[in-house]
């Protein structure tokens, strides 16, 4: 219950942020925030995938494969909340 409640309350506080400071969008604040879950979400999955497929099937080392899946999924993370979270066409 505690990972629950943290993660709703890390996703608000990031998304604040991010629509504030990175973004800038002038969207509905609602719509945008439930999109944010989807993002979140797909890192997520992915982020389980791309580790079990670096350990299982690469053999690679946990903290190297969790080093390379850090840098993929915050790129994704950006352009997924770009062009889904807030929607922006540039």
């Amino acid at each position: 219950m505690i990972g629950v409640i943290s993660n709703i309350i890390a996703i608000s506080i990031t998304f604040t942020l991010q629509k504030l400071l990175v973004f800038q969008t002038r969207g509905n604040w609602l719509k945008e925030y439930l999109r944010s879950y989807i993002t979140y979400g797909f890192v997520g999955v992915l982020g389980f995938v791309l580790l079990w497929v670096f350990l299982n099937i690469f053999s690679i080392n946990v903290w190297i494969s969790q080093g390379l899946i850090m840098l993929v999924i915050t790129t994704i993370s950006f352009f997924g909340h770009k062009k889904i979270t807030f929607g922006l066409k540039k």
